[in-house]
């Protein structure tokens, strides 16, 4: 769960500070790691959005914080793979010689494009699930169907 509240103290020297919840309760540290900006560094009353975390010795910091209006690290967008890009289509063009060529009888070829077309589908549905907060896809199903 993300919270937000305010910077109330900073020490630039350690690179470390305390961060004031919004609902009230107790202060929580944070260091310079937590942030997803590290080129920034907070001032006292700047707004962060974070996850708590507890530390090793079982006390609570922010985790994955960033400044009030920054994107949040777990929207962040990939990008494009362009090897996978390149990988696809070469199997599709190798698969479609195939088939002219009558290396690959047309009944395999249909059952393959249907088999895809099902993944594709039930990939789409587990996205739209999580998405949703619903309960997801198994993982081992994907896989299987991939």
């Amino acid at each position: 769960m993300r919270l937000k509240g305010k910077v109330i103290k900073w020490n630039a020297d350690k690179a470390f500070g305390f961060i004031m919840p919004n609902g009230g309760g107790d202060a929580i540290f944070i260091h310079k790691t937590a942030l997803k900006n590290r080129s920034r560094i907070p001032k006292v009353n700047d707004v962060i959005t974070f996850s708590v975390i507890k530390d090793n010795q079982g006390r609570y910091c922010a985790d994955l914080a960033t400044f009030s209006g920054e994107k949040s690290p777990n929207k962040q967008t990939k990008g494009i793979n362009t090897f996978s890009i390149y990988l696809s289509m070469i199997f599709i063009t190798l698969v479609t010689t195939a088939h002219f060529f009558d290396y690959l009888p047309k009944k395999i070829l249909l059952i393959y494009l249907g088999v895809s077309i099902m993944t594709f589908i039930a990939y789409a549905f587990d996205k739209s699930k999580a998405q949703r907060g619903e309960w997801r896809t198994q993982e081992s199903t994907l896989h299987l169907l991939a």
